[in-house]
């Protein structure tokens, strides 16, 4: 028995290595990786392949192309502007070819760098809100802040409008059977981002949908680093303080935001076999803002996951390093790069360009402290700046290139959000704009500390746990 039981993983070790090298997905070093490892060790790699080491989200991906057919029967297209300046027309030429990324060029976008702020001004949109309400976040907490968000979806709703929530089952895990409940008893349409179709695809927990996404009646949207709960408030129980940046967005990019939420949902009543999908999506599709132009901003909606076919994650983030010519300053809570968006840090900095990177003192996660450090040490010597933020926790993200570009969203610098998680990034072109977010990043770097190598720890035993997690940066 024990030999049939042993030859049969085998062969599934075998066979599962046929797939990785058919599929091709994970790169020359990570193909051989696998391969090794599903042949020598089936026992441990099999199960660990098939429920967290897959990079392709197939049934997402057959999904979006449903949905996106389905929309292309209700929707306007969107318009894409000629950009004024080389800059801007070469960013928009390359994130034209990215999927389901859309320009908008009447937009109008305001900086929240609290969330108290922006949770207030969020929940105002929402008590004013006469037609429907989309709220997508990974996390939703059940404390004080995830009851009063629900409370205020119940009163909506029974005012009337259409409101639906999607919240990621793995992030809010917590999210209670009250609250749920609450919400679906008044009306609220209650989503959790799964892979319930299917039993092996229930264990792949590996992809996370990580987007954090209000819009209110088609009219305005918020799009950021906040997800719902009392520790983006006041940092909660592990940090003193937190800081993250939240934009609200008016103008036809809305139109954009809501498609990419549309497609999530869609794909989310479906796991849960949830009937008359595609009616719902009509009841709550409105592609023609009532209150037309906005703004003159250029912005630029770049949904990105493990549908793509390339890991569009990770070219953005190269793209945009490999943009800058005088600057390029990047703030976030995970800077774990993969080797082309390393290099490109380096490129730039070669180039003269003045790099600084923003990372908390300490992360929610020791882990990524350590890999942090060998990060340092690495990038420090090619002028690469690093700064602690000092006061909290940063969970921002954002990039800003020069006075041309500047990136806000949901995504880390990291492989996680490059290759499995589904993120949201607005690339917003105005140099206005982007001055704003310079003077926002002016104001954090007085708030840090910079970091030299020489300040680090070297004892070895910090430089073997730096090192062992500097090998593991595919898999934070």
């Amino acid at each position: 028995m024990v030999a049939i039981f042993a030859g049969a993983l085998s062969l599934a070790g075998l066979c599962t290595a046929a797939y990785v090298l058919a599929t091709g997905t994970h790169g020359a070093r990570g193909t051989l990786a696998w391969v090794l490892a599903l042949v020598l060790l089936p026992w441990v790699a099999v199960p660990l392949y098939w429920s967290s080491g897959q990079l392709r989200f197939h049934s997402y991906q057959k999904s979006r192309k449903e949905t996106a057919a389905f929309l292309a029967t209700v929707a306007q297209p969107t318009e894409r502007p000629t950009a004024t300046d080389t800059e801007s027309r070469m960013t928009r030429q390359v994130l034209a070819n990215f999927p389901d990324t859309t320009s908008n060029h009447d937009n109008a976008a305001e900086i929240f760098t609290t969330a108290g702020q922006a949770y207030e001004e969020m929940l105002t949109r929402i008590r004013a809100a006469t037609d429907y309400i989309l709220l997508q976040s990974y996390i939703f907490r059940s404390d004080s802040v995830g009851k009063e968000f629900a409370d205020t979806l119940v009163q909506a709703a029974a005012r009337g409008c259409t409101v639906v929530l999607i919240y990621d089952e793995v992030g809010s895990w917590d999210l209670s059977q009250e609250i749920n409940e609450s919400l679906q008893s008044a009306g609220v349409t209650v989503c959790g981002f799964s892979l319930r179709r299917r039993l092996l695809a229930k264990a792949r927990i590996n992809f996370r949908n990580h987007r954090k996404l209000l819009i209110v009646d088609g009219e305005v949207a918020f799009v950021g680093g906040m997800n719902i709960g009392q520790e983006y408030v006041d940092g909660g129980d592990q940090f003193e303080r937190w800081r993250d940046t939240q934009l609200l967005i008016k103008g036809s990019a809305v139109q954009s935001l809501q498609r990419s939420f549309v497609i999530d949902w869609a794909f989310a009543a479906q796991s849960q076999r949830r009937d008359g999908a595609e009616d719902a999506a009509r009841n709550i599709l409105r592609w023609t803002p009532t209150t037309g132009p906005q703004g003159d901003l250029t912005i630029t909606v770049c949904p990105t996951g493990p549908h793509d076919v390339n890991y569009t994650g990770d070219l953005l983030v190269t793209h945009l390093a490999s943009s800058g010519k005088q600057k390029l300053w990047v703030a976030t809570p995970y800077f774990v790069p993969d080797e082309r968006v390393i290099n490109a840090f380096i490129l730039a900095a070669m180039r003269g360009v003045d790099v600084r990177i923003i990372v908390p003192r300490h992360a929610d996660y020791r882990v990524i402290d350590w890999a942090h450090r060998s990060f340092i040490r690495f990038l420090h010597p090619f002028g690469i700046r690093f700064y602690y933020y000092a006061e909290g926790f940063t969970h921002q993200k954002v990039m800003l290139v020069d006075a041309t570009h500047a990136a806000i969203g949901s995504m880390n610098i990291d492989n996680r959000s490059f290759r499995l998680n589904f993120e949201i990034t607005c690339v917003v072109l105005d140099r206005s704009f982007c001055e704003e977010v310079e003077r926002m990043l002016r104001n954090d770097l007085k708030k840090c500390d910079p970091i030299e190598p020489s300040e680090l720890d070297s004892r070895l035993r910090h430089t073997i746990l730096e090192s062992t997690a500097r090998m593991l940066a595919p898999v934070l």
